[in-house]
């Protein structure tokens, strides 16, 4: 495991890319607001948005995914991946829909329904049939004043501000660029873990 920090003490960078672990990849986001998600009527069944299969689908931190009475036919369930480990955190029984679910911290969700997907009741993670991705997007101006992660994907921000006391987490296969502002107050601090950690391009002071 690789820990690092970045210590800017309230100094502004100007251009920032920071980049780990290189298998990481962009999605081009939806940027939807608050959905209803449902399913395919007949097999091979899928999640829908808007009476359209997904296979993945982009919202906003803070905003709640619905999954509509639709999802009890068929005995279909779900399951929702820990963003972080992958495994399976949390799941509604066949018959307890509607659900909504709030994504309060940015990442990768994977969710699928046990009886028709290839991951059963074991995992969350590489999923096929029944399967989906919601990718859960921070703010573009990005104010951390809560300490929280940052998992599985691509993002794009416009500024990074965090505050004293308080942590950005970075796991995974992530690729994080900022094209505008990063300020790293003096006492916060980023930490990654991953396979490796490619480098920082800025105008500026970073001590690693």
């Amino acid at each position: 495991m690789i820990f690092w920090k970045l210590t800017v003490y309230r100094h502004f960078l100007n251009i920032f890319i920071m980049t780990v672990l290189l298998n990481g990849f962009f999605l081009q986001s939806l940027q939807a607001a608050n959905i209803t998600l449902s399913v395919t009527a007949s097999y091979p069944y899928q999640f829908t948005n808007g009476g359209l299969p997904i296979a993945s689908v982009a919202i906003n931190q803070g905003d709640t995914v619905t999954w509509d009475s639709g999802i009890n036919a068929n005995n279909h369930n779900l399951y929702i991946s820990d963003p972080v480990s992958g495994n399976c955190s949390q799941n509604f029984a066949n018959g307890t829909f509607p659900n909504s679910v709030v994504f309060s911290n940015p990442g990768w969700y994977q969710i699928h329904s046990s009886p028709d997907s290839s991951c059963g009741t074991a995992a969350c993670t590489n999923c096929s049939w029944m399967a989906a991705t919601i990718v859960v997007e921070p703010p573009s101006n990005w104010l951390i004043n809560t300490s929280t992660s940052l998992s599985n994907g691509g993002y794009n921000l416009t500024s990074l501000h965090i505050v004293a006391g308080n942590s950005l987490t970075i796991t995974g296969a992530v690729t994080l660029t900022i094209s505008g502002n990063v300020s790293v107050d003096s006492g916060a601090t980023i930490l990654g873990s991953g396979q490796g950690f490619a480098g920082c391009v800025a105008s500026g002071t970073a001590t690693f």
